[in-house]
């Protein structure tokens, strides 16, 4: 119906606690417009065609928010997400997961990277908040792969990992200079092996 176009909606009460505003085309939200639920939770952003599209804001009753691009009424491209805890993350979403490069932040450290359904998986790199340090390959969320691990104690190491852990083919350094290569096993040496002093 023509009159509906451009029409901005006057806020909308019903009786479940839920209430909406938005400007409407063809009797759906189109452009800006602001949900609330009785819970709390709330979003406010732009719509295309009754659905989230675009750039918005999702606020849950805890306090937990996500501000960044919507497809097709999902988190899809770029978006930082912050929980009521503290965690946060930046970076790129597909279908309302972490998917592509992001930034992760806890109380415990940070990790830089690329990220696929939600688990850590190609190149990145984890800092926790004793500089102990890991840059390398990930697979569902665990070390996989080549990596380095660099510790608090100066010591680190250089090799392959599997399942989060030393596994495979390395050289572990020690701060004084000594040097023990070969094969590894669940982080500890394993078979013929060699080391060298400084």
């Amino acid at each position: 119906v023509a009159y509906w176009n451009a029409f901005k909606a006057p806020s909308h009460n019903f009786e479940n606690g839920y209430d909406y505003w938005s400007d409407w085309e063809n009797d759906q939200q189109m452009g800006q417009g602001k949900e609330r639920w009785k819970d709390g939770s709330s979003y406010e952003g732009n719509y295309e065609y009754g659905k989230k599209e675009g750039i918005g804001k999702y606020t849950w009753e805890d306090g937990t928010f996500y501000y960044g691009e919507w497809k097709n009424n999902k988190i899809h491209g770029l978006g930082i997400y912050k929980w009521s805890d503290g965690r946060q993350y930046l970076g790129e979403w597909k279908n309302a997961k972490m998917y592509g490069f992001g930034i992760s932040i806890w109380n415990h450290g940070k990790y830089i990277g690329n990220y696929k359904d939600d688990k850590k998986s190609g190149f990145g790199v984890y800092i926790d908040n004793y500089k102990n340090k890991y840059e390398g390959f990930w697979n569902l969320g665990k070390l996989s792969g080549d990596g380095r691990k660099f510790y608090q104690n100066k010591d680190y190491y250089i090799g392959e990992f599997v399942d989060g852990r030393s596994n495979g083919f390395g050289k572990y350094y020690h701060s004084d200079g000594t040097v023990l290569e070969g094969n590894w096993l669940n982080d500890q040496p394993h078979g013929n092996g060699k080391e060298i002093f400084s």
